[in-house]
């Protein structure tokens, strides 16, 4: 498997690295994706955001914590450093 990234490629060595995000990320693109909704009109991107962030939210543990770290193609909360 070889896909390109940004500035590298991604292969199996490093793949894991790129399937993994901070939980953080969906709260700060709900705030910047609601306001480009506001400025252009175009409600798709604050839905999309609002979708990330719930997805997260929805997952949160018994406790009502949110994880450090989500893997993007299971929705599982890991570790970040993993």
């Amino acid at each position: 498997m070889r896909l390109v990234g940004r500035s590298r490629s991604i292969n199996e060595s490093n793949v894991k690295a790129y399937l993994l995000t901070g939980s953080a990320g969906a709260g700060s693109l709900l705030l910047e994706f609601t306001t480009l909704s506001r400025l252009t009109g175009d409600p798709r991107f604050e839905d999309a955001a609002a979708e990330a962030f719930f997805a997260i939210w929805n997952r949160r543990s018994e406790l009502g914590l949110i994880g450090n770290g989500i893997d993007l193609v299971s929705g599982v909360r890991t570790p970040r450093g993993l």
